[in-house]
């Protein structure tokens, strides 16, 4: 069973000006983002990569490289990648980060048949169907 972080109790506002986010990392991430100015943990997340103590039933953050975005958009990994995006819709702060570049995917550096403007169309139809 997961740890459950709180947030710490405060009297008022002015107390979160000293107060930083920590950062949470899922134990499945293989190569983890380093944050050199937040603390960061690792722990199994339910649904994304990152999330924040505290809000991990609101905040999360899908990370991809554009190779594992782009093999998201075909066949079994795209079923697959399309239940994750569903469970993300119930978060209140959902993001998508693919690392790389919009060059990378219009140049085609990726190993797969798949046409960056079909990319690019999946990703756009991602954006409309789940937020």
């Amino acid at each position: 069973m997961p740890t459950t972080y709180q947030l710490p109790a405060l009297r008022g506002l002015g107390e979160l000006a000293g107060t930083k986010p920590v950062i949470l990392i899922d134990s499945r991430e293989q190569v983890p983002l380093k944050f050199s100015r937040l603390e960061s943990r690792v722990e199994t997340l339910a649904t994304a990569d990152y999330s924040v103590v505290g809000l991990s039933e609101l905040f999360a953050v899908e990370r991809k490289t554009v190779a594992d975005f782009v093999s998201c958009c075909v066949g079994e990994n795209r079923e697959r990648f399309e239940r994750e995006l569903h469970r993300l819709r119930g978060y209140r702060f959902k993001r998508l980060l693919i690392v790389g570049s919009e060059l990378e995917i219009q140049q085609a550096r990726y190993q797969s048949r798949i046409t960056p403007k079909a990319v690019f169309g999946t990703l756009s139809a991602f954006e409309v169907r789940y937020d």
